[in-house]
């Protein structure tokens, strides 16, 4: 199904890849009500023609829970458990007096459920969650190998160097593997301060961006002010940012403001940005150059005179919690033409992969 092309702003999006009608009805829960074995799993999925899908690896090889992806220069593939899900330490506190809590960083320190999950996160109290790298990927039986222990829900890893960036809650970290004998050995906090009200919108999606930058996302319900260890520099990320902090950790600033939630984030090959946010509410996948101000929780603009984004198009992908995004930007030539400039999005409550394309004008 084709939907009519709207050309508002710089970006044309389009819908190439409708597998069910329902996929246009609004969603928020996964109607599945068992879970399946990984081989059961695998029989279930349905590709288009010339898609195949294979198995990596799954819970029974320890890989739990996991949230983000990403390859090294070597070629391996790293991941992490979320064992520790949710680490929420408002579960049970009315939506006002939360909100009140998200403003009132004296008040959480004296509630035991926000020390307790602060203590996690900060290293002090020993984690169920791991990073994990898995190797040997052309055999049928890959290697999922245990890279660093005891932490929290990390939930976005960068490779770098030795170590890997780890976004981790209320502070951004790095992990270096000193004596190279595969396994971290040494932690250094970054970043400080981080809200943690919320698990779901936490510092994620960290992407290596030009000039010797890390640009991260940042979701809707947390609010902190951000300290920069090294150097002492601070800025306030609250609601829906994304920002980015320089690698050798003397600085912070914000890059864009807005959308709701944004849970799927890339730096093309051609140097440009897009993000896709969770919620489904006409920015499927938006163009994110920098100082760019979309409306969303919070509504805050990086600078007052901006415009805000416009809605980029009418259709809806269906569903809520739009997580992950991705191009087939290679020139290996693994993906035809006809795939370029489209952006993938997994769309975990409709269980389906949603295909968007994308022409600018």
């Amino acid at each position: 199904m084709v939907h009519k092309l709207l050309k508002q702003g710089v970006l044309c999006l389009l819908v190439l890849l409708v597998l069910h009608n329902s996929l246009f009805a609004k969603k928020t829960q996964s109607e599945r009500t068992t879970s399946l074995s990984p081989t059961e799993q695998i029989k279930k999925f349905k590709c288009p023609e010339g898609f195949v899908i294979e198995l990596v690896a799954s819970e029974l090889d320890g890989v739990i829970n996991p949230i983000d992806l990403t390859f090294d220069d070597a070629g391996r593939l790293w991941t992490q458990t979320a064992q520790m899900y949710p680490l929420d330490p408002g579960d049970d506190i009315s939506w006002g007096d939360l909100l009140k809590l998200m403003d009132n960083p004296d008040a959480q320190s004296k509630d035991p459920k926000f020390n307790r999950i602060l203590s996690l996160y900060q290293g002090k109290t020993k984690g169920e969650d791991k990073v994990l790298i898995i190797d040997q990927l052309q055999s049928t039986k890959p290697n999922v190998h245990v890279w660093a222990d005891g932490l929290a829900i990390p939930q976005s890893i960068l490779p770098y160097k030795n170590g890997a960036f780890i976004a981790h809650g209320a502070e951004m970290i790095f992990l270096d593997d000193e004596n190279q004998d595969g396994k971290a050995d040494k932690r250094t906090t970054i970043l400080d301060g981080f809200g943690y009200t919320d698990t779901h919108t936490m510092s994620h999606l960290l992407t290596r961006a030009p000039g010797g930058w890390i640009n991260f996302s940042h979701g809707a319900l947390n609010k902190g002010l951000v300290t920069a260890i090294k150097s002492g520099m601070q800025q306030r990320i609250d609601y829906c940012k994304t920002a980015r902090f320089s690698i050798d950790g003397n600085k912070i600033e914000l890059v864009n403001s807005g959308l709701n939630n944004i849970w799927g984030f890339q730096l093309r090959a051609n140097g440009q940005w897009f993000g896709s946010e969770a919620n489904d509410m006409g920015f499927s996948v938006a163009p994110m150059e920098p100082s760019t101000g979309f409306k969303g929780i919070g509504s805050e603009k990086i600078r007052d005179y901006q415009p805000w984004m416009p809605n980029l198009h009418e259709f809806r992908v269906g569903g809520t919690g739009l997580s992950g995004l991705a191009f087939a930007d290679d020139n290996s030539g693994s993906f035809p033409d006809y795939w370029r400039n489209v952006a993938f999005l997994a769309n975990p409550i409709t269980n389906t992969i949603n295909c968007v394309r994308i022409e600018r004008h």
